[in-house]
């Protein structure tokens, strides 16, 4: 089963329904009510439509109204509200130290390890960074955004 077929499990359970289709516009995705589109002409990998997914998820969640025109300051708050529970929920601090622990040392083993896309991981990295600062502490662990690195009371830096 691909990760993004969890997802799906999910929204099926919160009762939305969600489609694979070509969409009109350049949206990789759309939410409306209690329906998700993912853009099939864009979203090719099973880890974009996770990325993209997880997001609509929290849209049909969170959002109220028609928030598409980004430039409305209510609309914007609410595109990133859901974009923050994606990344929340898709690479949350403590996987990113699990990742460096199992050895992923790029941006490309560690995007592999989470399944999301290196812009994705991007993202989050910059928004833990504006929500933390420059560490994190995470159980045992401190993590740091910048470089990414990991600091434990038994391994080290990683």
């Amino acid at each position: 089963m691909y990760l993004h077929e969890y997802l799906l499990d999910e929204g099926h359970k919160l009762g939305l329904d969600i489609r694979e289709k070509k969409l009109h516009s350049n949206s990789e995705a759309l939410c409306k009510g209690r329906k998700i589109a993912l853009n099939s002409h864009i979203l090719k990998t099973s880890v974009q439509k996770r990325c993209y997914l997880s997001e609509e998820i929290w849209h049909a969640k969170a959002t109220v109204g028609n928030i598409t025109d980004i430039r409305n300051i209510n609309n914007l708050k609410q595109e990133r509200f859901a974009r923050k529970c994606s990344f929340n929920d898709l690479v949350p601090p403590d996987k990113i130290v699990q990742g460096l622990l199992n050895y992923c040392l790029n941006l490309q083993d560690m995007c592999e390890y989470l399944h999301v896309t290196e812009n994705y991981f991007c993202e989050a990295i910059d928004y833990y960074k504006q929500k933390h600062g420059l560490y994190y502490r995470c159980k045992d662990y401190t993590l740091y955004f910048e470089p990414l690195s990991v600091i434990g009371s038994s391994k080290g830096v990683i």
